[in-house]
């Protein structure tokens, strides 16, 4: 089967289950935390997490927010989407953030682990798994290179200065990031929470009005749209999947050295 025919599949199944729901009683629908009638049909959501380690469970979590954006990107680059891909890559790149913050929470905890043994803590009730309270992939990114560059001073293992190399290559892909917006909700919402606008949407000036009894404000454009703000999807791709790569070899390396350390 082609890629036109398989996104040519789920349109169907999605024009037939919207048919089916339509005449379907949600009053007596059971909810979804339930087991699905066949195997294939249930998600095991402890799976993956139960009885593990916390440094495992937040890598599980990000490789559950990288993985999914493989299919929608191939969706995109293979099949014809009918410019999909101005609303998709919203959600695509949002993910991505998602399963960054994921993977180097992890990673930080094992580094800080690591640590502390280093630093003469033989207690291993005492190890702490901890980071830094904070949703900043920029700044936790730069927090795990510091904790890498303390451990390469006093750890005779010659791995250190090349996790550091890797981790400087997620740097560059954060720094694209934050390069266009200081504020990684922009692609979560349209506009910020004080009705600004993002890096996308800048170019019109909106105009903030608001209508009594109503909810939400509305922008209205103002002037007319300058010039496109594009994003390569190709080149993301090739992005996303060096960076997957890079925590995905750290979270097999740390796994390691933690079971020596630990």
């Amino acid at each position: 089967m082609d890629s036109k025919e398989i996104s040519k599949r789920i349109n169907e199944e999605i024009s037939k289950e919207t048919k089916r729901i339509e005449k379907a009683n949600f009053d007596s629908t059971p909810g979804f935390f339930t087991q699905g009638k066949e195997i294939g049909e249930t998600a095991y959501l402890n799976w993956r997490f139960d009885k593990e380690t916390s440094f495992e469970q937040f890598c599980a979590m990000g490789d559950a927010y990288f993985e999914p954006q493989y299919y929608v990107l191939w969706e995109l680059l293979h099949t014809n989407t009918s410019q999909k891909s101005d609303g998709w890559m919203f959600p695509v790149i949002f993910n991505t953030i998602h399963g960054v913050e994921c993977y180097l929470k992890g990673i930080l905890g094992a580094l800080n682990i690591i640590i502390q043994r280093l630093e003469g803590e033989q207690d291993h009730n005492k190890l702490k798994f901890e980071f830094k309270n904070t949703h900043s992939i920029n700044k936790l990114c730069d927090e795990t290179i510091a904790k890498m560059e303390k451990i390469n001073e006093k750890d005779d293992m010659d791995c250190w200065l090349n996790y550091i190399e890797d981790m400087n290559i997620v740097k560059k892909f954060i720094t694209h990031i934050y390069n266009n917006t200081k504020d990684v909700t922009s692609f979560r919402y349209p506009f910020s929470t004080n009705f600004d606008t993002f890096f996308y949407n800048s170019s019109s000036q909106m105009e903030k009005e608001s209508t009594e009894g109503d909810a939400f404000k509305k922008g209205t454009t103002t002037d007319e749209l300058s010039e496109n703000v594009t994003l390569d999807i190709n080149i993301y791709f090739s992005w996303l999947t060096k960076i997957h790569q890079i925590f995905k070899d750290m979270y097999n390396a740390l796994g390691d050295i933690l079971t020596d350390y630990c």
